[in-house]
């Protein structure tokens, strides 16, 4: 999974006046690990990301939707480097779904209020432990899989969808400038974002 975030972070433009990054690490701890002023160049960022410690637990409970509530008000807050004027895209990872299963609905309407707040959602499950509408609900409309929401089997497949996320995220060189990517990752039910 780290591997995989570092890469991305290479498809784009990082600096202060580029794309900023900031990083959510959640199990059922969340951990803003760090914000969209933390680093101003890609290597700094990777090294950050392949530090990252795994969160994860004898306790198997998954908390997406504080995961999700961090993003919305800490990720892409003015004072943490978020540029309000640009667009903000959040990339969700995860293996599965919200634990307890009461917290399902609850990250739905986390994803949703990231998205009425102009950010995109884009969602990635892996595993046949997430359903698809669940993942479909997380991510932005049009919601379209391929698009907005991919679906597959293992840890692995990631590397298979490197470019469509990348273009997803960042169609033209020129929207490179006006976006952030707020990474969530938990190793075990990781998370990305734009």
């Amino acid at each position: 999974m780290q591997d995989f975030l570092a890469r991305m972070v290479d498809a784009y433009t990082i600096g202060r006046d580029a794309t900023r990054v900031g990083l959510v690490n959640f199990a059922e701890q969340v951990d803003m690990y760090f914000t969209m002023d933390s680093f101003n160049d890609a290597a700094s960022v990777k090294a950050a990301i392949k530090s990252m410690p795994y969160l994860g637990t004898a306790d198997p409970t998954t908390n997406t939707p504080e995961a999700l509530r961090v993003a919305r008000t800490q990720c892409f807050d003015p004072n943490r480097g978020a540029r309000p004027d640009k667009t903000n895209v959040v990339i969700i990872v995860t293996d599965g779904l919200p634990t307890p299963s009461n917290r399902e609905e609850e990250a739905l309407n986390e994803a949703a209020m990231l998205a009425n707040g102009h950010t995109i959602v884009v969602a990635v499950g892996i595993t046949n432990a997430v359903t698809e509408d669940y993942i479909r609900g997380l991510s932005s409309r049009p919601k379209e899989l391929n698009k907005q929401y991919f679906l597959l089997p293992n840890f692995n497949a990631l590397t298979s969808i490197y470019s469509s996320l990348s273009v997803t995220t960042c169609p033209t060189e020129e929207s490179k400038y006006v976006k952030f990517i707020c990474m969530f990752g938990w190793i075990f039910h990781s998370f990305m974002s734009k």
